[in-house]
């Protein structure tokens, strides 16, 4: 599932979601910079998150504070990657496309990893020398 942050660092909430959450539901953040990884879940009283993003709006968006976007280098346009884990909601922001191989900057990726696009030439190679 993915979605893309606007120019008011808003995303939508992916359909799957919408079973689990709705309109007015406030949700809670917490960050793990090592990794990149912000974990999403029903805001309570008894959970402690890093990030307030406010409440589900008419729309189904969530905006994401300028302090996070700041600290993880998020901007408008990123891409956001959301996997649904167990009870809680992770995903991490891939930057935008940028339509070019990260080693030889071929314009013909083959497949996109960890925010970062690789031909199949690279791939292989890198397949090769990880044996």
């Amino acid at each position: 599932m993915q979605s893309i942050i606007d120019d008011l660092g808003r995303f939508r909430v992916p359909h799957t979601l919408r079973r689990d959450w709705s309109v007015g539901d406030a949700i809670g953040a917490t960050l793990d910079e090592k990794i990149g990884i912000l974990s999403l879940e029903l805001a309570n009283e008894e959970a402690t998150h890093t990030y307030s993003l406010g409440v589900i709006d008419s729309y189904w968006r969530l905006s994401l504070p300028l302090t996070l976007r700041k600290t993880m280098n998020w901007g408008t346009g990123d891409t956001i990657f959301i996997n649904k884990t167990s009870d809680t909601v992770a995903f991490t922001v891939i930057k935008k496309y940028r339509e070019e191989c990260t080693i030889c900057k071929s314009s013909d990726l083959a497949i996109i990893m960890n925010g970062r696009g690789f031909c199949r030439s690279c791939s292989i190679s890198i397949a090769k020398a990880t044996g």
